[in-house]
């Protein structure tokens, strides 16, 4: 994840270890967990999805399928494509998470903008009120 560029903390997690139980330990009301997953079903991560909402945690997730427990349970989901192609060397199928990428760097561009503006917005309603006294 590319979030140190906005100064903000980003861990990556492989999925099929319960790291994730002990980071939504250290969490606070108002974080962000984003979770990624390929296909959204495993019920473990909907589980941790759903106790980290009771905490107040937003949730997040990229899935490459609609249509899955992982996105239904989030507050907010974003889909990705995958691209299966059969490649020359070693003749086999590859799948490309280029879509994954794409994704990414659009949420933090967006929010480095969204930060941006509430920064100008603190500068000019300083500057508004050092006028007025």
């Amino acid at each position: 994840m590319t979030f140190q560029v906005v100064d903000k903390n980003a861990y990556v997690l492989p999925g099929e270890v319960d790291e994730l139980g002990i980071v939504l330990k250290k969490m606070k009301p108002g974080d962000v967990l984003i979770i990624i997953s390929f296909n959204g079903e495993n019920e473990r991560l909907v589980e941790q999805v759903k106790q980290a909402q009771i905490r107040g945690i937003v949730t997040l997730s990229f899935t490459s399928v609609s249509q899955n427990k992982l996105a239904e349970n989030a507050q907010y989901s974003l889909y990705y494509n995958v691209i299966d192609k059969q490649v020359p060397y070693p003749n086999r199928n590859e799948s490309f998470f280029t879509g994954l990428y794409v994704l990414n760097d659009l949420l933090t561009m967006g929010y480095a903008d969204y930060r941006k503006n509430q920064e100008l917005e603190e500068q000019d309603g300083k500057g508004k009120k050092e006028k007025q006294s």
